[in-house]
């Protein structure tokens, strides 16, 4: 009997768009009184992307080393400090009445809790500003716990619970479902995007449908 439901956040209950990015470095530059250019917003993409490719965990000082090295600059950590206070105003303007009906109905009947593969404090204030943080217990982020799918991660996100009282819901079918299968925890894949996938996968195209199956 299912007790606890873990989300992914991006993408499954907050959608990211790629133009974040371009916003948040401008943010940034302008704050660091930097000249912004594109080659410098891909270096630090890149940066950020090689650091996920490497590293386990979300840390601020190691992330602004890879980036100082891609733009051969000597910045503070308070450089990536200010892209991710930008981050935490990367929301939609209304969150889908479909969406806040779904939590308003899972949370009488479960535990909600979120697993980031993102800074958890940074994830939070993104939670609030959208007003559905209330619906959650925890949120678990890669700053404090190994970056999905590591197994360590979704033992921390079961909790107390056993196995076959969780359930993972996620947009990535290899971080967020395959990673749970691969531990044992049933998984549902949103397929936004209407992709082929092999039978094997609980799926559904809408978060709604959830109201209809738990």
């Amino acid at each position: 009997m299912i007790k606890r439901i873990i989300f992914d956040l991006d993408n499954t209950l907050i959608d990211w768009k790629e133009e974040y990015w371009n916003k948040a470095i401008i943010y940034a530059c302008e704050k660091f009184e930097m000249e912004y250019n594109k080659n410098v917003e891909e270096k630090i993409i890149e940066a950020i992307s090689e650091y996920e490719r490497v590293e386990q965990y979300y840390n601020v000082e190691k992330m602004q080393e890879i980036i100082n090295n891609k733009l051969d600059m000597k910045l503070s950590s308070n450089f990536i400090k200010e892209i991710l206070k930008y981050f935490e105003t990367c929301i939609p303007e209304q969150i889908d009445d479909k969406i806040l009906n779904t939590l308003e109905y899972l949370q009488n009947k479960y535990e909600l809790v979120i697993l980031t593969n993102w800074f958890q404090y940074q994830q939070i204030e993104r939670l609030k500003n959208t007003g559905i943080y209330k619906y959650f217990k925890y949120v678990y982020g890669a700053d404090n716990i190994k970056m999905k799918p590591n197994k360590e991660a979704y033992q921390v996100a079961i909790g107390d619970f056993s196995l076959d009282e969780c359930i993972m819901i996620g947009d990535d079918l290899k971080t967020d479902i395959d990673g749970a299968l691969n531990m044992g925890i049933n998984a549902i894949f949103l397929n936004r995007e209407n992709i082929s996938v092999d039978k094997k996968y609980n799926v559904i195209k809408c978060l709604d449908e959830l109201m209809q199956i738990l």
